[in-house]
C-alpha cells in the first residue's frame, strides 16, 4: 500500500542524510571523463583509454592509499595495478561501486570525486550505474566535446534527469579545446553556440561553461604548472561559500515536489477504487482480458510500422556508405598516383597511407552520422511510447463508457497510428547504448586485403624491373576491393545495431503494455478481494496508513527548508 510514496520518502531521506558532498563527472563515452578527473586529482590514477574504460561509480576522496571493491555481499581490498580490471570489467553487475583513496587528492572529506560510465555506453549495465548515482550529486561536470555541437541525447539528458533532479549546480566542460589551439574565433564561436543553446532550456540562466584540455592539463600538473586545473577548482569553490544546505535547496525543492505528487496520485487512485461497487470493479476486470486481445492487434501495427522505419534507417546507410566508396577510393587513387619515392618501397608506404587514410575516414564518419542513426531510432521509440500512452488513454474512455453501460462486449479499439501524423518532439534519451560505441569499439587496426590481391606477385614483379608506373596502375585496379572490404566491415556492423535496436524497441514496448495491464488488473482483483471479504479493515488500514505518510511528509518538509 503507498509503495511508490515509500520509495520516494526513503529517498529523500538518504539525500538529507547524506554527509559527503559529491561532484560527479557525467558525459558520453569517449569524451575524456576519467582523464578529467584525473587531471583534477593532479595524478595518473584512473585508467584511460579509446574504449569505454569505466563501467562502475568510482568515488575518489582524500586519505591513506586504498582501494576498495564494494560488491553487494563483499568489500575485497585490491592493489593499483588491479583497478583496471575491475574498472573497465564489462560485467558489473555485482559491484555497486570502488572506494579509492590516496593522500594527494586535492580535495578533503567530505568531499569526493565521482567518475561514472558513459551515458550513452553500449552495455546497458554500465550506463544504468551512472544515472541511479546522479540524485546524489551535489555539483555536476558535464563534459561535452569543445569540436562539436551539444548532442539531442545530452539535451535529453540534461533536461530529463539532472534539471529534473533539481540539479543546477553544473560546470560545462568543453574538452579537447586544444582542436582551436590556433583558432580561438573559433572556439569562441562553439562557446557562444552553446550558450546560446543551453539558455533555451528552462532553468538555466547564466551556464558555465569551461573550454578544458584535460589531458594537456594533466600532463602540465604531473609536472607543477596548476593553473588550468585551478580554475576549474574555483568553481567548486565557488558553489560551496554558501553552505551545502544552499547547495542543495533546488534539488531538495524537486524532491519535495515528487513526493507529494505521488502520494497525491496514489491517495486518489485508493480512493476511487475504495468508492466502487463491486459490479464495477468486476466489469473493469473482465474488461482487461477483451484489452489484452486487442493490443495483440496493436502489437501487430507497431511491428509493421518498425519494420517500415528500420528499412528506412537501412536505406539511409544504404545512400550513404555509396557516398563514401566514391570518395574514400578517389582519395585513395590520389595516393597511389602522387607515389614519387623508391620502387623497391612502393608497396610498403602505399599499404601504411591507405590504412592511415581509411581509418582516419571511417572513425569521422563514424563520430559525425551514427548521432543521426541514434536520433532517429530514439524518435522512432519515442513516437512508439506515444502511441501506447495515447492508446491508454483512448481505452480508459472507453472503459468507463462501459461501466455506465455496464456493457463489456462493446469495447472498441482504436489504432494508434493516423495518415500525416508528424513526428514527435524528442523529450528522452530512451535508447541506452549508441552506434558511435560500437563502431569504435571494434579496435585494432583495419585488416586491408592487400596480400590477398590476385595482382600482387605482379606488381613485386614489375617494381623489380623498376616498372613502377605499371605497378601503380596494377595497385589502382584492386583499390576498390580494399575500400569495399572496410566498408562492408562497417556496413554491417552497424545494420546489426539498427536491427537490434529495433527489436529491443519491440520487446520494450510488449513489456510495457503487458506489464501495465497486469498490474492494474492485479490492483482491480485486490480491490475485489477486499470489497467481498472485509472492507471495513481494509479501509481502516488505509486511512491510517495515509495519516502516517501525511506526518512524514510534514517531518520531511520541516526537515529540508527549516
Amino acid at each position: 500500500m503507498y509503495l511508490d510514496t515509500v520509495k520516494k520518502i526513503k529517498r529523500v531521506k538518504d539525500v538529507i542524510e547524506q554527509e559527503e558532498i559529491f561532484i560527479v563527472v557525467v558525459g558520453e563515452f569517449n569524451h575524456g571523463k576519467s582523464t578529467f578527473v584525473n587531471s583534477l586529482l593532479q595524478q595518473d590514477l584512473l585508467p584511460t583509454g579509446i574504449l569505454p574504460t569505466t563501467a562502475t561509480v568510482n568515488i575518489i576522496g582524500q586519505g591513506t592509499e586504498k582501494i576498495q571493491v564494494h560488491k553487494q555481499e563483499q568489500t575485497v581490498t585490491v592493489k593499483s595495478e588491479e583497478l583496471r580490471s575491475y574498472i573497465g570489467d564489462s560485467d558489473v553487475s555485482d559491484i555497486e561501486w570502488i572506494g579509492i583513496r590516496h593522500p594527494n587528492v586535492p580535495f578533503a572529506p567530505p568531499v569526493y570525486i565521482v567518475d561514472t560510465p558513459g551515458l550513452n555506453d553500449v552495455n546497458k549495465k554500465r550506463s544504468d550505474v551512472a544515472y541511479k548515482f546522479i540524485p546524489k550529486a551535489d555539483i555536476v561536470f558535464f563534459l561535452l566535446k569543445a569540436d562539436q555541437p551539444i548532442t539531442e541525447t545530452e539535451l535529453s539528458f540534461l533536461r530529463d534527469t539532472l534539471l529534473k533532479d533539481g540539479l543546477h549546480r553544473i560546470i560545462f566542460v568543453m574538452n579537447f579545446a586544444d582542436a582551436f589551439e590556433d583558432e580561438e574565433e573559433e572556439l569562441e564561436e562553439m562557446i557562444e553556440s552553446l550558450e546560446e543553446t543551453l539558455r533555451t532550456i528552462e532553468g538555466i540562466d547564466k551556464p558555465i561553461i569551461v573550454p578544458f584540455d584535460a589531458k594537456r592539463a594533466l600532463q602540465n600538473s604531473i609536472q607543477g604548472e596548476t593553473s588550468e586545473v585551478e580554475e576549474v577548482i574555483a568553481h567548486i569553490e565557488n558553489f560551496q561559500k554558501n553552505g551545502l544546505e544552499s547547495l542543495r535547496l533546488p534539488r531538495y525543492d524537486a524532491m519535495f515536489k515528487e513526493v507529494t505528487h505521488t502520494f497525491q496520485h496514489e491517495k486518489d487512485t485508493y480512493h476511487q477504487l475504495d468508492s466502487m461497487r463491486i459490479e464495477e470493479l468486476e466489469v473493469i476486470h473482465t474488461w482487461f482480458d477483451s484489452v489484452k486481445e486487442a493490443n495483440k492487434v496493436h502489437i501487430n501495427e507497431i511491428n509493421s510500422y518498425l519494420e517500415v522505419r528500420q528499412n528506412d534507417v537501412l536505406l539511409m546507410i544504404d545512400k550513404s556508405v555509396e557516398r563514401l566508396s566514391e570518395e574514400w577510393l578517389r582519395e585513395c587513387n590520389r595516393v597511389v598516383k602522387r607515389y614519387q619515392g623508391p620502387s623497391a618501397q612502393f608497396l610498403e608506404v602505399i599499404q601504411q597511407d591507405i590504412e592511415h587514410i581509411l581509418s582516419t575516414e571511417r572513425k569521422r564518419w563514424i563520430e559525425r552520422y551514427t548521432p543521426q542513426v541514434d536520433l532517429y531510432i530514439r524518435k522512432v521509440q519515442q513516437e512508439i511510447l506515444q502511441s501506447v500512452t495515447h492508446m491508454t488513454k483512448q481505452q480508459s474512455v472507453v472503459l468507463w463508457k462501459q461501466i455506465e453501460q455496464n456493457n463489456v462486449s462493446e469495447v472498441v479499439f482504436h489504432p494508434p497510428f493516423s495518415d500525416g501524423k508528424p513526428d514527435p518532439t524528442i523529450t528522452a534519451g530512451l535508447v541506452a547504448g549508441g552506434a558511435a560505441a560500437i563502431m569504435l569499439g571494434i579496435g585494432g587496426s583495419l585488416f586491408l586485403p592487400f596480400i590477398g590481391l590476385a595482382a600482387y606477385p605482379i606488381i613485386r614483379k614489375k617494381l623489380e624491373t623498376q616498372a613502377l608506373t605499371e605497378a601503380k596502375n596494377l595497385m589502382l585496379l584492386d583499390l576498390d576491393k580494399i575500400v569495399d572490404a572496410v566498408l562492408k566491415d562497417m556496413k554491417q556492423m552497424l545494420e546489426e545495431y539498427v536491427r537490434k535496436s529495433f527489436i529491443t524497441i519491440s520487446e520494450m514496448t510488449v513489456n510495457q503494455m503487458d506489464g501495465h495491464y497486469q498490474s492494474q488488473q492485479e490492483k482491480i482483483q485486490t480491490q475485489l478481494n477486499r470489497q467481498k471479504n472485509d472492507k471495513n479493515d481494509w479501509s481502516e488500514q488505509k486511512n491510517a496508513k495515509e495519516k502516517e505518510l501525511e506526518q512524514e511528509i510534514e517531518k520531511i518538509k520541516e526537515a529540508l527548508f527549516k
